[in-house]
């Protein structure tokens, strides 16, 4: 299946595309008691899961168990950082056009550079190419890791389209280089289906997650039940890793 095609599927079965989906047929139905019934849904569905309360929810079943600390994770054995990508920053007019790693890569690379600095290990970065783009996400994350924090990369996996495919191709990166453990560097949301996979691909991975949606903070005020787009796109991603983790599950 071609990366558009995925894309364009996802969008449709994902919120907020579903939901729109849902919305429409509401109203072509609205004359019955089921139409009505399926805005009422649709509207309330998207309501929650624009909450940062909701979101919460979802990416507690995502996140949950230990949350190891920058200590805990530089006495592991490891002996190397990889870094899984997630998007780019494409044509951007501040480089005269070139591409950049995105917002969540730039997540990722912040916090293996954190990791390097304290241990000393190298960085491997995987992730190939997406659409029609010319260089893949692994080259544009070692172009952004050079520029921005002077480092270069051990190595990188420029062939995957996604994370199942990352940890099959770096495992072949892994053994060219003899590197027997590594510390995995991605969002908290998207540990536990890149866990699985990396485990699948028989490497031995310890998980050192970044950006945390549940649990930053104590109880719950007013303003967790106030919608907002960030809310809504870390419900979207948390859904994502949801249906990721029951598809790989029926591929096993």
């Amino acid at each position: 299946m071609s990366y558009q095609l995925l894309a364009l599927i996802k969008s449709w079965i994902l919120p907020p595309g579903l939901l729109v989906l849902l919305l429409l047929l509401g109203l072509v139905g609205w004359q019955r008691r089921w139409g009505r019934g399926l805005v009422l849904a649709a509207t309330l569905a998207l309501y929650l899961l624009s909450t940062p309360w909701a979101a919460g929810l979802l990416a507690g079943g995502l996140e949950g168990g230990t949350r190891p600390t920058l200590d805990q994770l530089a006495n592991t054995d490891a002996q190397a950082i990889l870094v899984l990508t997630a998007g780019r920053y494409s044509h951007a007019p501040e480089l005269a056009g070139a591409d950049s790693a995105g917002r969540y890569t730039q997540d990722r690379l912040s916090w293996a550079v954190l990791l390097h600095r304290r241990t000393g290990l190298p960085i491997i970065l995987s992730g190939g190419r997406t659409g029609e783009a010319e260089l893949s996400l692994a080259e544009v994350a070692a172009k952004t890791l050079e520029a921005r924090f002077g480092l270069r990369a051990l190595a990188i996996e420029t062939r995957s389209t996604n994370t199942w495919e990352n940890a099959r191709m770096t495992a072949r990166v892994l053994r060219r280089n003899a590197i027997d453990r590594v510390l995995v560097v991605t969002h908290a949301w998207h540990m536990p289906r890149a866990m699985l996979s990396l485990q699948e691909a028989g490497i031995d991975a310890v998980a050192a997650p970044t950006y945390y949606i549940s649990g930053r903070g104590e109880g719950i005020d007013l303003m967790d039940f106030m919608p907002s787009a960030q809310a809504l796109l870390d419900s979207y991603f948390c859904l994502h890793e949801y249906l990721g983790i029951l598809w790989y599950q029926l591929k096993r």
